[in-house]
């Protein structure tokens, strides 16, 4: 039975092996075929067109890619000066939105202040006007009054004596 066994597996594989080299042999004949119509050398020739092509392509490819790598580190050098720049410039230009509405009160406190300020200076320049407006009129007048002054009490204590 083993030996009946075998001979079927055998029998199967030399089935097989014929079937592929009919196939092979189809394969063949329609190549053939399509070679007919144009003579050998003309294919080969065309064989090695497309040879010599597909090695152009790959030089090409090869050369391509070799392109794509050398912009592919240009532009990791430009951004990484990019981030650098930008990390610089960051801290710089960084505003901390919280403390806004701080600065708007202290500014708002700074003008009422500075208002403030302009009002009592505008008073007491309006005093200092008036004061040396006193001062002069003391110093041109001054004598004047006091010797008016001085003639009334000389005629109260005259018109005392008097009675």
């Amino acid at each position: 039975e083993l030996k009946a066994d075998l001979l079927i597996n055998q029998t199967k594989n030399t089935h097989n092996q014929i079937e592929a080299m009919k196939k092979y042999s189809e394969d063949v004949e329609k190549l053939n075929e399509a070679a007919s119509q144009r003579p050998y050398s003309v294919l080969v020739a065309g064989l090695q067109r497309e040879s010599q092509h597909l090695r152009e392509l790959q030089a090409e490819n090869c050369e391509l890619r070799n392109a794509l790598a050398d912009h592919q580190n240009a532009i990791e050098l430009i951004m990484s000066k990019y981030r650098q720049q930008i990390s610089q410039l960051l801290p710089k230009e960084k505003t901390n939105f919280y403390t806004i509405p701080n600065l708007w009160q202290s500014a708002k406190v700074d003008e009422e202040n500075s208002v403030k300020d302009q009002e009592l200076i505008s008073r007491l320049m309006t005093e200092n006007k008036g004061l040396r407006d006193l001062l002069y009129i003391h110093r041109t007048y001054g004598p004047f009054i006091e010797m008016m002054e001085n003639d009334g009490k000389n005629n109260d204590k005259n018109d005392e004596s008097k009675s």
